[in-house]
């Protein structure tokens, strides 16, 4: 007795069509699609596999950020860095404006860890540097 002749999803043309529109804009959303945060509209770029040499300035993101963003807290406890991340306090591993406004207020080291006021940028090596104003 041989088989019923069936219906095959996997045969379907309609099938494989789907299949491939559902492929592409999965890949548009998990690849090209700009990301949000909660810090409005803006990409960070994670850079906790950069060198420690990498420069922490606005539009990065990580645990660098978030070790910044501590130091900027300890050297200035009433630094306002917004309400974001786990404690509601800014530090949240986001390089956006506030952590920028408050960086600024501070004396922040360059490459050569000269100090300076008015910085918006840091070197990641060199965040143990800073001081108040």
């Amino acid at each position: 007795m041989s088989a019923a002749k069936g219906f095959s999803l996997f045969k379907s043309p309609l099938f494989w069509i789907l299949a491939v529109i559902a492929v592409g804009v999965g890949s548009y959303f998990l690849f090209f699609k700009k990301k949000t945060t909660a810090a409005g509209d803006t990409t960070f770029k994670n850079v906790d596999s950069e060198p420690n040499t990498v420069i922490l300035k606005k539009g990065v993101s990580g645990t660098k950020v978030t070790e910044l963003q501590k130091k900027i807290k300890a050297v200035n406890p009433q630094a306002n860095l917004g309400s974001g991340g786990p404690q509601s306090d800014g530090v949240d591993g986001l390089f956006g404006d506030s952590t920028a406004t408050e960086l600024a207020k501070l004396k922040v080291p360059d490459s050569t860890g000269t100090l300076a006021l008015g910085k918006t940028e840091v070197p990641y090596d060199k965040i143990g540097l800073i001081v108040a104003a």
